[in-house]
């Protein structure tokens, strides 16, 4: 650590720190001025504080024509109150009587006021000779108090002594009483240094050492503060801040700090305040923007308190938050649209209902089979596009089965074509009698979209994206194994080996800030998984890449036909009383005509409280109840018509499709039906409740109503 040295003025002992306590012995008049003169010149010139306590024979008027003759604008000095020359009579003496015990209390208070008035410390001298013998001890007790108590004070006080009238053991006292003594012999200066001294310059020599390998080797960086400026520097500030030692020595600390953030340094860097620790930027020599934890702390060093600031370097950290945050804030967003997109498939569901349902009724009119026809295609194709918006929002149940892969990617070519651009082509290489699959269609649909939109990303400049479906047999120990292999291929820039083993982690992306969200192929490797698959992929830099998706082939080919549109005539009521309740006017009008042109009586209405008060008029056989409804739940409406009547029967219905549908079962359970459904599949439903009739009830579910208290009111 630079120790704060100041100039003595006298040649024979240089620079001196803070903290010193000397004194001398002179044989001539002119010895003494020949040193007090530059040691008193040298603090005026160095904005110090001066007292000079003098005594005959060189009393104050002699004093004051030596200094104003040897030391420039002496006068200026002793007008603006930068010296004082007090005799010792006044300094020493109080009502006549030797005053020392609260000597040292003043000297303190001098400093202060120094520091106070803006110098930078005290420089005082005094001649000691007048001590009568009967007040020596007491004097040197003294003394040795001062020696005690400079080392906390920006101070430097120097004793001087007659050695012509000192005995030998006085010289020895007064020795031993300051930390070394000039001595002058025969017009020659020489220093005597005590032991004590000695060794506690050896201490400050290894205290210093140790800080130095301390804080040269430290992570983080301090600097030293005095009055705002830098007096101290380690490697680390160098290496924060890209200055150099020199050129922060000769800066403020303010400099260094962003204005953003300068309000900190105002209340933290000021002595006798320690700051609790802030994160802060900092502007570096390149004027760069750096994050730092920055602290300061109020040390005192050579007798100065000054302002320790300590601060590391954060700015890695905090990008790799900016990151985070940014990838949290669109994750958000993603569930914000999800949640959207939840409430708008169910709505969609509500219209594809009514729709369907309408076509049921019309199915024996031939002359619009046509129409119908595409109509119903419509429908299909809608209600399939509706299941990957719920896929996506996390509110559709994966539902497996079996199918075509290469159907899927002939279903997707025109909105492929459309999302991949004019500069990307697409070749399909797709197998003949490829096997089907047991999957969820969405789900593939989304792996598809995903792997055709990364492979596109990799050629910013456009390429070729083969598409290839084949049939694999791959030989096992024990039986062979039947899978079909999906590759997507590009001729775009390949990935590098070294983050291969990353692609697949949630949120790692190559796109750039603000460009990928990092979950596409992460969504990609947990379908694949959960269709009991795996992904291997083969990538060359600079040539392109390619996802091969092996997916197990189906055991066996089930298919499932359609009920014929005229089959709901089988399931005709016998006039049983209905509660229909449902938020939805479109679908509460179609439901309840589909249901009375097939034989049931049908009280309808849109809140549960409304249906509350139908069943103290009436008494019904049958409650079909949308899951969710203004006021309540489907399942709690349900709850309290079954207090009443035991043996009545329930049937829900949504357009929603969330996680918690086919969860758990707690408490009631209750048969349910979701949107969008055929005219058919409600009046299987009906009369299967109400007859008791075992039939097979495509895409119904029983549900564990009592886990649904979360859901949204819609």
């Amino acid at each position: 650590m630079v120790r704060n040295l100041r100039m003595s003025g006298i040649d024979l002992i240089g620079d001196l720190p803070w903290g010193t306590h000397l004194c001398s012995f002179y044989q001539t008049k002119q010895d003494l001025f020949n040193m007090i003169i530059p040691y008193f010149k040298a603090g005026l010139e160095s904005n110090e504080f001066c007292v000079w306590v003098v005594s005959d024979p060189l009393n104050e008027q002699k004093v004051m024509e030596v200094a104003q003759s040897t030391i420039p604008n002496f006068d200026y000095y002793l007008h603006s109150g930068q010296i004082e020359i007090v005799p010792y009579t006044k300094w020493y003496y109080r009502n006549g009587e030797l005053y020392l015990n609260n000597l040292i209390s003043e000297w303190i208070q001098f400093t202060e006021k120094a520091i106070s008035r803006g110098f930078d410390g005290l420089r005082g001298a005094g001649y000691c000779a007048w001590v009568e013998q009967k007040d020596w001890e007491s004097f040197i007790e003294y003394e040795a108090a001062v020696n005690n108590m400079i080392g906390q004070l920006p101070a430097i006080l120097l004793c001087y002594f007659d050695l012509l009238r000192s005995k030998g053991s006085d010289v020895i006292d007064v020795v031993n009483s300051h930390q070394f003594a000039l001595v002058n012999r025969n017009s020659e200066w020489e220093m005597i240094e005590t032991f004590q001294h000695k060794m506690t310059e050896q201490a400050l020599r290894d205290s210093e050492e140790k800080f130095r390998v301390l804080s040269e080797t430290a992570a983080c960086g301090f600097c030293i503060i005095e009055n705002d400026k830098i007096t101290y520097a380690n490697l680390a500030a160098e290496k924060v801040t890209g200055y150099s030692r020199d050129e922060l020595l000769n800066m403020t600390f303010w400099e260094l700090i962003h204005p953003e953030h300068r309000q900190f340094y105002k209340k933290g860097a000021t002595v006798g305040n320690n700051a609790e620790k802030q994160e802060v930027k900092i502007i570096t020599r390149e004027s760069q923007v750096k994050w730092v934890i920055l602290s300061f702390g109020s040390v005192v060093i050579k007798g100065k308190q000054v302002v320790l600031g300590t601060f590391y370097d954060i700015t890695e950290r905090k990008i790799a938050e900016e990151i985070t945050q940014q990838q949290l804030y669109r994750v958000q967003k993603m569930e914000v649209v999800g949640k959207l997109a939840s409430g708008m498939a169910h709505e969609i569901n509500n219209q594809l209902t009514v729709i369907q349902a309408y076509l049921d009724l019309y199915a024996k009119d031939d002359s619009f089979s046509f129409i119908r026809s595409k109509i119903g295609q419509a429908v299909e194709k809608t209600s399939r596009l509706n299941r990957q918006l719920m896929l996506y929002s996390r509110h559709q149940e994966s539902t497996k089965d079996l199918h075509d892969l290469n159907k899927n990617l002939k279903d997707l070519q025109k909105m492929l074509k459309q999302m991949i651009g004019e500069d990307v082509t697409i070749h399909y290489h797709l197998a003949e009698d490829l096997w089907l699959i047991n999957a969820d269609a969405a789900n593939i649909e989304q792996v598809i979209v995903n792997l055709i939109l990364n492979a596109r990303d990799a050629m910013p400049h456009g390429g070729i994206i083969d598409v290839t479906t084949k049939n694999i047999v791959i030989e096992q120990a024990d039986h062979a194994r039947k899978v079909v292999c999906l590759s997507v291929s590009d001729t775009g820039t390949g990935i590098d080996e070294h983050i291969m083993s990353q692609i697949f982690e949630p949120f790692f992306t190559t796109k750039g800030l603000g460009k990928g969200t990092g979950l596409g192929l992460t969504v990609v490797d947990n379908i694949v998984k959960s269709h009991g698959g795996w992904i291997d992929v083969q990538s060359t830099l600079g040539k392109g890449t390619t996802f091969n998706i092996y997916l197990p082939a189906a055991d066996n080919i089930l298919f499932r036909s359609r009920v014929s549109s005229g089959e709901h005539r089988t399931f005709r009521g016998k006039g049983e009383r209905i509660l229909l309740v449902e938020d939805d006017p479109d679908v509460l009008d179609l439901t309840r005509m589909v249901l009375v042109e097939n034989g049931y009586r049908v009280a309808m209405c849109r809140r549960a409280r409304e249906a509350l008060e139908l069943s103290e008029k009436d008494d019904f056989d049958l409650l079909i109840s949308d899951l969710v409804l203004p006021d309540a739940r489907g399942f709690h409406l349900a709850d309290q018509l079954r207090k009443k009547k035991n043996d009545l029967k329930v049937l829900l219905v949504s357009g929603y499709s969330d996680n918690w549908i086919g969860m758990g079962k707690l408490g009631q359970e209750y048969p349910f039906l979701p949107k969008p459904y055929t005219a058919v599949d409600l009046l299987r439903e009906v009369y299967q409740l109400l007859h008791g009739h075992s039939m097979q009830r495509p895409d119904s579910s029983i549900i564990g109503m009592k886990s649904c208290l979360n859901c949204p009111v819609v």
